[in-house]
């Protein structure tokens, strides 16, 4: 990661998209704390791509003025739930989030306190369904936003007879708790 951030600093100062791709899955231990090195080198970045890059939790890859966060890859970016809410709390303008087989392994436990991402409009999830569900239950959702999930290994048959790679797209709605309920006299 250091080696990365080194080029960065030469160069990208108004960086504002950030996509890296690796043929085999990059691993990288450690980095330079996110909370000292975000507002020198990506103050204007707004859109991060991973692909088959693992960095971790407190990486400076993740500034706060993030607006589209696609990672992607073969394995859990997270080892923790928890570690995935600490990366995504500090990106409050975030918009689009696309997470791609790098989901923390699902947990029957009780799960963290659910974040708020604000300013979410699309969420793409794809995963095993135990991974999904505990990351669409830690996550408070507005209605307004569109939920795209894909699990892996699973097809659905048309009426011909095809098989279909299974996408579900859902709209997330709030639960209606007693302060919104309809009484009638």
């Amino acid at each position: 990661m250091s080696i990365i951030y080194g080029t960065l600093c030469r160069g990208a100062m108004a960086l504002e998209e950030l996509d890296l791709a690796s043929d085999r899955p990059y691993l990288a231990y450690s980095s330079s704390d996110r909370s000292t090195m975000t507002d020198v080198v990506f103050a204007e970045l707004r859109v991060l791509r991973l692909d088959q890059c693992y960095p971790p939790a407190d990486c400076f890859l993740f500034p706060p003025g993030l607006t589209h966060v696609q990672l992607s890859g073969t394995r859990p970016m997270w080892p923790t739930l928890e570690s995935m809410l600490s990366t995504l709390r500090p990106i409050p303008e975030l918009k689009v989030l696309e997470l791609y087989g790098v989901l923390p392994n699902g947990s029957t436990s009780p799960g963290p306190s659910p974040i708020n991402l604000p300013s979410l409009k699309e969420l793409h999830l794809g995963g095993t369904r135990q991974s999904i569900l505990a990351v669409l239950q830690a996550l408070v959702l507005s209605e307004s936003v569109q939920v795209f999930v894909t699990l892996p290994h699973t097809t659905i048959t048309t009426e011909t007879g095809s098989p279909l790679q299974w996408l579900v797209k859902l709209r997330a709605k709030q639960s209606v708790g007693p302060e919104h309920a309809h009484t009638s006299h």
